[in-house]
């Protein structure tokens, strides 16, 4: 480990050289050693690679001063060149900047190992191809075969130098076209290295792979044919939807003719069957051409369509049905053969695609089988096209007796969060111990796992010869958890896991660490804590420290902490104000008298006094601002504090005045099209001046943030989650189509079902979000939620309604995705429909404003509702949905509601 505390004084001239930064020097003194000597360097080489890498990162003030001022870039590659070297093929492979003069120093690197380069580089790391390409085309290194060569090429316009395209690529080395160009057909790719992500971050400087394979058919080097193959052959594999579709619209732009799609129709006929809806979709288009051609008879098609009639995705049933239309009218013979078919469609859940099937077995009439089936699925035929299919079949009525709607029990009382069946046992089982550090290392696991692993190895200091032998398994783990990466990127990675394996290696001894240096976010507080413990655990033995949570959620008991502080008051244990106020923001909010008294009887200091400020207790505000700020948001928890304000003044955002949030939508321009942008905005405003305040340091605001790093900024200050929220509305209103895979947003839902979460105004806009959002199974996690908040009266119908009437009119959501959301709650459970039909009543109710767009799908609902639960609405509700101007299916929604209501 590097001594920074005294200045850097270059040990040999390897060292000088890149103290001055000058990669000629370095070369010249490296040429000057055996390899053995170099071998000799390599540790010392990695050491100062490593701490230069923080300075030039951190950019922090006491390295700086140990270097001679900031690392810069010719330092930091003359470091990064003389470990490449220096080191083994790990090292090779972790050498973050290369220079051109790093390519004069080739030669010293043992032969086999240079053959073997490019192939360590790109292992490593794909965006290390433009560097290993450069080596394989000059002759170094022989070409890798393996799979990460090619998600490197994949990547390649991503890293390319400036100018570079991907036809000057493959000019510079014409071997790819030989073999690798084309098993970009078979790779799916690793992260955002797929050809989809690679052509869409591309699409506006045109280095795109599809344009790229267009003008190598131009050129020659592939045939249209041979293209087309690759391409079927990929959607057959049935990759994921986001990584599938670039090769259904490489179909599109190869436009194959009906006459170099014949060769192919089998293939086509099978595609039907895929799982990717895009994929289908492709293939349904093209058989509708080659039916029209004569490639493929009526039979063949109809065949192939029985799997998208069963599919839940309506638009596919729709193209299918078309397709349906288009072979019926060209073979009138198979009329009853398309009845069979189509009459699958009926167990999809939509009314539209019920009315649109009957209106076909009407037309093309049907055979007794048919008939039969008809029957067997009346009872699930939605209500407002159950009479219709009824009387074509011709059984009499058929739809059974409307399901009265059900009353809401009174809802259950909220539970508190100090519930005792919401405590966190403590961890005193040296096995148990194990496992719960153990699954936190390997499955990351949630924040109130990681409290109690967290507790029960502080609680174990200083270990006893038996506690040590036993947690020894789980210390080395903590070891290569640390090892495996660097940090920046372990704490992107495991955050939890993380923060765990460095008090782990501590705890372990005899290891020293830096302090964390990640700065975003909860993983900032995160490692601010482990930083703080790892201090405390020196001191101590067998006490938890002041922040560690009680029970779920970040609470700590009031009572329980006073005991704790009293514990550590007898022991003489000091701690941070940092952990003080992270003790404060947790407590439980509330009336607690038993603590206040005893809070009382405790050796009077600020921290005490401001404990005794949070529990309510009549004390002056004294001068220690992070405490108190602290003690008054549970004091007023969501609400502001004169008496702060009067002392402090604002102090910022949930300082003495509680933050208070608010979502707007603007129009902006993308690409020359005119999209919606959501954004947030809190007052009090910030200012630089709020930052040493924990409490306006919680919000985890990063789009790349973790679904256990935002669980955990939620247990910082848990009585009030309105910063947490308002995180939420963020990142799932900007990202409401699903633009970017976001799958860790599902941690703001989560809170919300929990039965003790209070769902405040901005916690009722992020359900009218995610609501509305496209991505499946996290509107599945917002239905939950939605049933949860209203069975349990956590949540304001009005308001909701409020919300997705805002989120509509301002064309950020669209109104068809809230009729499926709604439907599918409405299915949830027996009192859903009626809160569900009052929620739509509310949201099409817009006053003096145009209707929102598409407010038929919402009419739709609510007349399947009112038919199968015998709903009854207000005649001031009829006459507001008489009123509504609207048009096309809107209005024929809007006449059947009418005729029913009478």
């Amino acid at each position: 480990m590097i001594n920074t505390d005294q200045r850097f004084i270059p040990a040999n001239p390897v060292e000088a050289a890149i103290h001055a930064g000058d990669v000629d020097a370095m070369a010249a003194a490296l040429r000057a050693l055996s390899p053995a000597q170099r071998a000799k360097l390599r540790g010392s080489l990695r050491a100062l690679d490593k701490t230069l890498r923080d300075i030039y990162w951190d950019k922090s003030r006491k390295l700086p001063r140990w270097w001679g001022g900031q690392a810069s870039t010719e330092q930091f590659a003359c470091a990064a060149a003389a470990v490449f070297v220096c080191g083994t093929a790990r090292d090779h492979a972790d050498v973050y900047l290369w220079t051109d003069k790093v390519f004069g120093c080739l030669d010293l690197l043992e032969a086999g190992a240079l053959r073997r380069l490019a192939g360590v580089m790109v292992r490593s790391a794909p965006h290390q191809f433009h560097r290993a390409q450069r080596l394989i085309v000059e002759g170094h290194s022989d070409r890798p075969d393996g799979e990460e060569y090619i998600i490197g090429l994949i990547g390649a316009p991503d890293f390319a130098p400036l100018g570079m395209s991907l036809p000057e690529l493959v000019q510079a080395d014409p071997a790819l076209l030989a073999g690798p160009v084309l098993r970009v057909f078979e790779v799916q790719g690793a992260g955002l290295k797929n050809l989809a992500s690679v052509d869409s971050q591309a699409r506006e400087s045109g280095n795109t792979w599809s344009a790229a394979f267009m003008e190598w058919i131009r050129l020659g080097h592939f045939t249209r044919a041979q293209l087309l193959g690759c391409t079927l052959g990929t959607l057959e594999q049935d990759w994921p939807q986001a990584r599938a579709g670039w090769f259904s619209r490489f179909h599109e732009t190869l436009a194959p003719t009906p006459a170099e799609m014949a060769p192919f129709a089998t293939r086509y006929l099978g595609l039907c069957q895929s799982r990717i809806a895009p994929t289908v979709t492709m293939a349904m288009g093209a058989l509708a051409v080659l039916f029209k051609s004569g490639h493929v008879d009526a039979g063949q098609v109809l065949g192939a369509l029985a799997p998208v009639m069963s599919a839940p995705v309506k638009s596919q049933i729709d193209r299918a049905l078309k397709l349906a239309d288009q072979v019926v009218r060209q073979h009138p013979a198979s009329a009853r053969a398309a009845s069979a078919l189509v009459q699958l469609a009926l167990a999809h859940e939509a009314p539209e695609v019920h009315k649109k099937v009957i209106a076909r077995l009407a037309a093309w009439g049907f055979d007794l089988d048919t008939r039969s089936a008809l029957e067997a699925v009346l009872p699930l035929v939605s209500a407002s096209n159950r009479d219709a299919l009824a009387a074509l079949v011709g059984v009499g009525a058929a739809a059974p007796e409307a399901k009265p709607l059900v009353t809401p029990q009174a809802p259950r009382m909220r539970p508190s969060p100090l519930d005792p069946a919401r405590a966190l046992a403590p961890l005193d089982d040296i096995d148990e111990l194990v496992q719960a550090m153990a699954s936190i290392f390997e499955n990351e696991g949630h924040p109130d796992q990681f409290e109690r692993a967290l507790d029960g190895l502080a609680r174990q200091l200083p270990l006893s010869e038996q506690a040590r032998e036993r947690l020894q398994p789980v210390f080395a783990r903590a070891l290569d958890v640390l090892a495996s990466g660097p940090w920046y990127a372990r704490w992107y990675v495991q955050p939890l896991a993380t923060a765990l394996a460095r008090f782990a290696a501590v705890a372990a001894g005899p290891v020293t660490l830096a302090p964390g240096k990640i700065k975003q976010s909860a993983s900032a507080e995160l490692s601010r804590r482990i930083d703080d413990l790892i201090v405390f655990a020196g001191r101590h033995s067998g006490l938890s420290s002041l922040c560690t949570s009680t029970h779920r959620g970040g609470f700590i008991a009031p009572d329980a902490l006073v005991a704790r502080l009293a514990a550590h008051l007898e022991a003489g244990v000091p701690s941070s104000q940092d952990e003080q106020v992270r003790a404060l923001l947790r407590l439980a909010s509330g009336d607690w008298p038993a603590a206040r008294a005893a809070a009382r009887a405790l050796p009077q200091d600020p921290f005490v006094q401001a404990l005794r400020y949070a529990l309510g207790d009549d004390v002056a505000i004294g001068s220690e601002r992070a405490l108190f700020v602290a003690a008054a948001r549970i004091r007023h928890p969501g609400g502001d504090d004169a008496a702060l304000l009067a002392a402090y003044g604002i102090a910022g955002p949930d300082g003495a005045c509680a933050a208070r949030y608010a979502w707007d939508v603007h129009p902006e321009l993308e690409y020359g099209e005119p999209v919606v942008r959501l954004r947030v905005t809190v007052t009090p405003a910030h200012s630089d001046a709020d930052l040493p305040y924990m409490a306006m340091r919680r919000r985890g605001e990063s789009s790349d943030c973790l679904e256990s790093e935002l669980l955990y900024g939620a247990t910082i200050l848990p009585s009030c989650l309105d910063a947490f929220f308002a995180c939420g509305v963020s990142r799932i209103g900007s990202n409401i189509d699903w633009r970017i895979a976001q799958w860790d947003d599902r941690a703001f839902l989560g809170v919300l079902l929990d039965a003790a979460t209070p769902v405040t105004p901005i916690a009722t806009s992020l359900l009218a979000l995610a609501l509305g959002g496209k991505e499946p199974g996290q509107t599945a996690l917002a239905v939950d939620a939605l049933v949860a908040v209203v069975l349990e009266a956590r949540c304001g119908i009005a308001l909701l309604a409020g919300d997705i009437r805002k989120i509509l009119l301002s064309r950020l959501g669209k109104a068809a995705r809230y009729a499926n959301s709604l439907a599918s709650a409405a299915r949830a459970d027996a009192a859903m429909p009626g809160a569900v039909c009052a929620l739509l009543c509310a949201v099409i109710d817009s006053g003096e404003e145009a209707p929102p767009k598409d407010t038929g799908a919402l009419l739709e609902l609510l007349l399947e509702l009112s038919l199968g639960h015998a709903v009854v609405l207000a005649p001031e509700t009829a006459a507001m949905i008489g009123s509504l101007k609207l048009s096309g299916k809107g209005k024929a929604a809007q006449k059947a509601l009418l005729a029913h209501l009478g």
